[in-house]
């Protein structure tokens, strides 16, 4: 099981959790784990293609640790997702 899946699924799965049901969620029971892990899959795998927003943070990061370069991108990526009244 990869790591960065595992904590995707698990941080899709309590927001929704917490949403819905106002609880966290039943990590323990392997089918809703399951399904949790394959919609991690699909959400990771559709960030996969950076937008031209998350390159220009990229490039903009050069001079930073690669890990701080990654969480430019994904600071992007995420400001590109807020409602308009957040930004």
């Amino acid at each position: 099981m990869s790591e960065m899946v595992e904590h995707v699924a698990r941080a899709m799965a309590d927001k929704l959790s917490e949403q819905q049901f106002g609880s966290t969620t039943p990590w323990h029971d392997p089918e809703f784990r399951q399904n949790a892990m394959e919609v991690a899959r699909a959400a990771i795998k559709a960030m996969r293609e950076p937008t031209e927003n998350m390159i220009r943070a990229g490039y903009l990061a050069d001079t930073l640790a690669l890990e701080d370069a990654w969480r430019e991108m994904i600071d992007e990526a995420l400001k590109e997702s807020e409602p308009a009244s957040q930004t």
